[in-house]
């Protein structure tokens, strides 16, 4: 990553991070759907959660599953027909990777 173009100010009363999808089925080589650079974004997503925590910001971390009976899948089924066996909610693939959530176990808020 390059020099920072803009700074400003985060008021950390009214500031959240937000970790999206970095789960075992796309981050992981045998993952149903992996993406083969999800791991050159650990590091960065790691030194974020660090200063997130060093500033007591709340950590939020959202998944992309589904019931896996087709109830909810709507119209992504159209595009990944097997999306209700990949994203599974009672999947372990699905669950948050290890790397970014060992760091969150270890963090409390107060």
């Amino acid at each position: 990553m390059g020099s920072v173009p803009v700074r400003w100010t985060i008021n950390t009363k009214r500031t959240a991070i937000i970790v999206v999808d970095m789960q075992g089925v796309f981050c992981d080589p045998d993952g149903a759907v992996y993406i083969p650079d999800a791991p050159k974004v650990v590091g960065p997503i790691q030194r974020i959660l660090n200063a997130g925590r060093a500033a007591d910001i709340p950590i939020i971390y959202l998944r992309h599953v589904v019931r896996g009976d087709g109830s909810d899948t709507g119209r992504m089924r159209d595009l990944y027909p097997g999306v209700d066996a990949i994203l599974d909610r009672s999947l372990p693939s699905v669950q948050i990777i290890d790397a970014p959530q060992a760091i969150t176990r270890r963090h409390r808020r107060r």
